[in-house]
């Protein structure tokens, strides 16, 4: 009788310590009692046993921590007059994202491969290029709950594509740089939307035509419609 009283004087003292912590009972019990509980010396560990429960209470809280892996479908339109004609771009494009950084709620690091389709048309003058590339991303917590990111972007393409002028053709093919700066939220557990604007690039772009060639470097930090927003959805795969 009395060691039956013993033991539930002991678990009763655990449980006030748990509740103490302002950590929840349940992610004691997912953290320690589905698996095993950890051991120092013959006795629990309650040390390590507060720290997975730690653990295990943000991870609830917060919903989750940053996935380990997601993919992004994106668009962006812009508008714009060049010489008195008016001017219409559109940019589609997806990807795959790998976070490199270890598990942290407060910010994570990804690499990506992308694939992106830019059209952009006036009157007279038409351009279209396809880019491949890949890149790493920067997600900085901005909002104690996680739902929130500002991000911070540095990317490398390969284009190649047409560009029409005054009814003259050129094959096109390009390398690119962009630097871009972005916002990130959590709609739901699986699902985030964001969106992107670059904020410096540089260029270079080769025109063909007929066995001619001519080369071009662009390097501008700005805004103009090369550089229009894009909107992305962001579905975490774990």
């Amino acid at each position: 009788m009395k060691t039956t009283t013993i033991l539930r004087a002991l678990y009763v003292l655990v449980f006030v310590m748990l509740l103490s912590t302002n950590f929840s009972c349940a992610g004691f019990l997912n953290a320690e009692l589905d698996g095993d509980i950890p051991m120092k010396d013959g006795f629990p560990d309650f040390e390590k046993i507060e720290e997975n429960a730690v653990k295990e209470f943000n991870k609830q809280f917060y919903e989750q921590y940053y996935p380990q892996d997601f993919i992004e479908v994106s668009g962006g339109l812009g508008l714009d007059s060049t010489e008195g004609d008016s001017e219409t771009s559109f940019c589609i494009g997806a990807g795959y994202n790998y976070r490199i950084s270890e598990d942290n709620f407060n910010n994570a690091t990804f690499v990506r491969g992308f694939a992106t389709h830019h059209s952009q048309s006036a009157d007279e003058r038409k351009f279209n290029v396809t880019r491949v590339g890949a890149g790493i991303t920067y997600f900085d917590r901005a909002s104690r709950n996680g739902k929130l990111d500002l991000t911070y972007g540095l990317n490398g393409s390969y284009g190649f594509g047409t560009s029409e002028n005054f009814g003259s053709k050129d094959d096109l093919t390009e390398y690119r740089f962009e630097l871009d700066l972005g916002i990130n939220y959590e709609i739901s557990k699986g699902l985030d939307i964001g969106a992107t604007i670059t904020t410096a690039s540089w260029a270079e772009q080769t025109f063909e035509s007929g066995g001619n060639e001519f080369t071009q470097q662009h390097t501008w930090i700005g805004l103009n419609k090369d550089n229009m927003i894009m909107a992305y959805a962001r579905i975490k795969l774990d």
